[in-house]
């Protein structure tokens, strides 16, 4: 699965706001009719945003990523 958002103010030539891309990849394995492992993994990047740490104006070149992997197993009993 592949998301994207685009908050950025047209008026303020994109300077303002956060615009950023995710991806999802995701297994499934089916050990018997009871039994499956899930595996997921995400990988995110956000440009632009705000950062209390800077007090500049223009954020619109802050990069900020994003990994997430998750690993599930069901039993149905």
């Amino acid at each position: 699965m592949l998301e994207s958002i685009d908050t950025r103010d047209g008026e303020l030539n994109g300077l303002n706001g956060t615009h950023g891309k995710a991806i999802h990849i995701g297994l499934n394995h089916y050990f018997n009719s009871n039994v499956r492992l899930m595996i997921d993994a995400t990988r995110g990047v956000y440009l632009g945003g705000h950062n209390d740490f800077y007090s500049d104006g223009n954020r619109a070149d802050r990069r900020h990523t994003m990994t997430s992997i998750q690993a599930r197993l069901h039993a149905k009993f």
